[in-house]
């Protein structure tokens, strides 16, 4: 079993993964909140944090990549087609889904894959066990990546460097 991105049709993100899941099919698409712009009201959006992506959970096999990219949305799945496909790290999706469901708490960004930096860990707190590249540090917060190397895209969240140790 392995977690797979799939590149759907531009806002078809949730009825993909509304199609994948009425195949029993696991899915993870994870939301952003954000403010609406509109002058006239205000109003919490919930937008998806990787525009066109969301992910499958799966232990892939012909038919089943069949079934996923029949799904009404889908474009397809990242890789070389089905005998070369790109699987996720597990940590990978669990660490983004730690902050998305603690947004509310840390505040992160979404930016560019970032390469360099040492490989860190959290150590305690609501984040405890996400994995990331230490980007920027000082004597009170650092700044962690946790990175969707496949996608080159990274989330930013600062926490404090107490609870934050290096992964050999």
């Amino acid at each position: 079993m392995n977690w797979y991105a799939i590149y759907v049709l531009s806002k078809h993100e949730s009825s993909v993964r509304d199609g994948l899941r009425r195949k029993d099919l696991r899915t993870f698409l994870p939301l952003q909140y954000r403010r609406s712009r509109r002058t006239d009201r205000k109003k919490i959006l919930q937008l998806p944090l990787f525009p066109n992506y969301l992910f499958v959970y799966t232990e892939m096999s012909k038919n089943e990549y069949v079934r996923i990219l029949n799904t009404i949305g889908v474009v397809r799945l990242l890789g070389n087609g089905f005998g070369d496909l790109w699987p996720i790290p597990d940590e990978e999706i669990e660490s983004v889904g730690k902050i998305v469901e603690n947004q509310e708490l840390f505040t992160f960004q979404l930016i560019n894959y970032i390469q360099t930096g040492d490989k860190v860990k959290i150590a305690a707190g609501p984040l405890a066990g996400v994995v990331g590249t230490l980007v920027d540090k000082d004597m009170r917060k650092c700044q962690l990546s946790v990175s969707l190397s496949l996608m080159n895209r990274s989330l930013v969240v600062a926490v404090d460097t107490g609870v934050v140790e290096r992964v050999m």
